[in-house]
C-alpha cells in the first residue's frame, strides 16, 4: 500500500487559506458591532423625534379646539421649547473654542451639551445661562479639564424638558 504525502507548498497554501478565513470572520464581526452600536444610536434619535412629534400633534391638537376669536400668544417658556443655536458654521467651517454659542430667543435659559462620538463630553446646567454666555471650549472640556478638538455635535435644553429643544448643531473644533 502506498502512503499519499502533501507537499510543503500545498500545506502552506492550505495554511494561508485558514488564516484569511480567520481574518475575513474577525473583519465581519467588527463590521456586525459597528452597525448593532449605530443602529441603537439612531433608534435613540428616532425616539427622540417621536417624542418631539407627540408634542407637536397635542399642540395641534389644543390649537385645532381653542376659539378662533382668542388670539394666539406664546408664554416664554413655549417659545424656548423651539430655541434653535444660531449663528455656528456647518461642519465644514471650523470654529475656535472660544467661538460664543447663542440661540434664539436669546431670553431662553438653556442648558447646554456638547457630544462627541454619540458620547455626552459636558453640560451646563447651571441656569441662569443666556444666549452666548457658553463657549463651544467650555461645552466640550471634560470634568477633567481636558479638551477634544474635532467634530462636535451641541444641543440646547429648556431646563427639565425630556427632549432637545432641536437637533443638534455639528461643528468642526479647531484651534
Amino acid at each position: 500500500m502506498m502512503k499519499k504525502t502533501i507537499g510543503w507548498g500545498a500545506f502552506l497554501t492550505a495554511i494561508g487559506m485558514v488564516v484569511a478565513v480567520i481574518v475575513f470572520i474577525v473583519r465581519l464581526q467588527a463590521d456586525l458591532e459597528y452597525l448593532v452600536k449605530d443602529h441603537s444610536a439612531q433608534e435613540k434619535r428616532l425616539a427622540a423625534q417621536e417624542d418631539r412629534l407627540a408634542a407637536i400633534e397635542t399642540k395641534i391638537k389644543e390649537l385645532s379646539e381653542r376659539d378662533p376669536a382668542t388670539p394666539i400668544t406664546h408664554s416664554p417658556e413655549e417659545a424656548c421649547e423651539s430655541a434653535k443655536i444660531v449663528a455656528l458654521p456647518t461642519r465644514t467651517v471650523p470654529v475656535h473654542p472660544t467661538t460664543r454659542i447663542s440661540w434664539t430667543p436669546a431670553h431662553c435659559k438653556m442648558v447646554v451639551q456638547g457630544y462627541q462620538d454619540e458620547m455626552l463630553v459636558n453640560e451646563f446646567q447651571k441656569i441662569p445661562k443666556e444666549s452666548g454666555a457658553v463657549t463651544v471650549g467650555q461645552a466640550i472640556t471634560r470634568p477633567d479639564g481636558t479638551m477634544n478638538l474635532g467634530m462636535t455635535e451641541l444641543k440646547i435644553w429648556v431646563p427639565g424638558s425630556p427632549t432637545p429643544a432641536h437637533e443638534g448643531v455639528w461643528v468642526n473644533v479647531r484651534r
